[in-house]
């Protein structure tokens, strides 16, 4: 058993699902407020966020993936309105517009960019439950086909995960 070298709570954050680390921010999709809450990376015990991303503006309602690229921009994903990922600028605070906004046709797990801004979203189909990763190029935004489909037969969707691109 190894101790953490410090832990991050707050009274913002009820359900905490997915986390990522930015280069000086530490970004938390709350589950089922649907927030994006960004604390500063030094953050330790209990805090409040730096600030955060949330609000009927925000399009945000249940979050389960969140992610940061290498411009600042935030990536969340949202089931309404319907499955996307929307796109927040590196400053984005309150209840705010998304920048952009990647409509999808299956739930959205995970999301996360690549250093060209390709975008991975981890999805699972609402009917079936086949898993598959869905690739967007670094311009798409609305209604658009995946640029490209990863999936396997061997995939479940008995548990949708989060994504990281290394």
């Amino acid at each position: 058993n190894v101790a953490p070298i410090r832990t991050i709570d707050s009274a913002s954050m009820t359900d905490p699902y997915s986390i990522a680390v930015g280069s000086s921010n530490v970004y938390v999709s709350d589950l089922y407020s649907g927030d994006i809450l960004i604390f500063p990376s030094s953050a330790n015990g209990y805090t409040t966020p730096a600030r955060s991303i949330g609000g009927t503006t925000t399009d945000l309602t249940i979050s389960f993936g969140v992610t940061v690229d290498a411009t600042g921009d935030v990536y969340a994903t949202s089931d309404s309105p319907g499955w996307a990922i929307m796109e927040f600028a590196p400053t984005a605070n309150g209840n705010v517009a998304p920048t952009r906004a990647i409509a999808g046709s299956v739930a959205i797990a995970g999301v996360a960019v690549d250093g060209a801004g390709t975008i991975y979203a981890v999805v699972a189909s609402t009917t079936s439950g086949a898993l598959a990763i869905e690739v967007f190029g670094s311009s798409a935004s609305g209604s658009v086909v995946p640029a490209a489909v990863i999936s396997s037969s061997a995939w479940t969707a008995s548990e949708m995960g989060q994504i990281a691109i290394n």
